[in-house]
């Protein structure tokens, strides 16, 4: 007899499995939940929040949405969840993808311009120009 089949583990980071698996089908619902809050992704339910008014939200409570989200996050977590979209509670401090991209890029740049001030070449012309640090500005743009 033949050995089970292996079962699969769960994702380590489900909404990042589900996301990634709706942007392999539906690219621009996938965008649209890189801009929800997840607050609940498991095998039995899936809660999005989004915030009120927000467009995306609305983009992601039409029913083909939602049954394209069903169906990636059977793809991608197992189960056959339920989806519901809800009005993001600001209290939870959730941020979404988008919004941690934002602050990651940021960072980036925020260290790359100070690597720049410190940088010999810019300390040398500071020294040329008698500037002092605060009075030079560095712009650093990375994408």
């Amino acid at each position: 007899m033949a050995a089970p089949a292996p079962v699969a583990a769960p994702p380590a980071r489900p909404w990042q499995a589900l996301v990634d698996a709706v942007m392999d089908g539906k690219p621009a619902l996938g965008a649209v939940l890189q801009h929800g809050h997840p607050v609940a992704v498991g095998t039995d339910e899936v809660v999005i929040g989004f915030d009120p008014g927000s467009f995306f939200g609305a983009q992601a409570q039409a029913p083909d949405a939602l049954a394209a989200i069903a169906d990636a996050a059977a793809r991608a977590l197992g189960g056959r969840p339920t989806v519901r979209i809800v009005e993001h509670d600001p209290n939870r401090g959730t941020k979404t993808m988008v919004e941690r991209a934002h602050e990651e890029l940021e960072g980036r740049r925020r260290d790359t311009e100070a690597r720049a001030r410190e940088h010999p070449v810019v300390q040398q012309v500071a020294t040329v120009f008698s500037l002092s640090r605060d009075a030079m500005t560095v712009h650093v743009e990375l994408e």
